[in-house]
């Protein structure tokens, strides 16, 4: 009886040994895992961080055109009016040594060469290179209307009555297929919310 005790004893021991390994073995799995996360979350904070410093100088250089232009445009707002030229006590003309006075061209040509070489000191090439950024900054509006026009509601839905298909509505109307869908779709839920 005793011997039976004691083989019990044994493999009770060796499966308490080998749940012990197991456990060990889960464990180091469990903080290799650890390890990885935390490379892996380093590695994605030090992507994030370059990436967010490329956005800061393209910001950066994005401001600078901005600025660049705006003086650009500031400077040659006032040289396109036409005015008569003033005498001035200073004029490039004395530097240079000429007695006579500016004439209009003359005017213009070191006014364009001012701005050259401001433009070159700042590496910039005047509204050229601002042109990438704003291809006609008059033109731009800060208005967006995302509600679609009454004619263009009322025209889908007329169409719809009629049987049209979502498809034909949007090639009439030269609209997209969802957005048809959408304007349908708000129709009935307005007309289920005023019964």
């Amino acid at each position: 009886m005793g011997a039976f005790w004691l083989t019990i004893s044994l493999l009770l021991h060796a499966f308490s040994f080998l749940l012990i390994i197991l456990l060990y073995m889960r464990l180091a799995r469990l903080g290799e895992a650890e390890q990885r996360a935390a490379r892996r979350a380093e590695e994605l904070e030090e992507a994030m961080a370059a990436h967010l410093a490329l956005w800061k100088e393209e910001n950066e250089r994005f401001f600078g055109e901005l600025d660049a232009l705006l003086r650009t445009k500031m400077t040659a707002g006032p040289a396109k009016r036409p005015t008569e030229p003033k005498p001035t006590a200073f004029a490039p003309s004395a530097i240079s040594g000429d007695s006579g006075p500016m004439s209009p061209a003359e005017s213009h040509e070191s006014t364009a060469e001012g701005k050259t070489g401001e433009s070159a000191k700042t590496g910039q090439n005047g509204p050229d290179a601002a042109h990438d950024y704003f291809p006609d900054i008059e033109v731009i509006e800060d208005v967006l209307d995302l509600s679609p026009s009454a004619s263009v509601a009322d025209a889908a839905r007329r169409l719809y009555a009629e049987g049209a298909s979502v498809e034909e509505i949007a090639k009439k109307l030269q609209k997209g297929k969802t957005e048809v869908e959408l304007l349908l779709k708000f129709d009935r839920k307005a007309d289920e919310i005023g019964e």
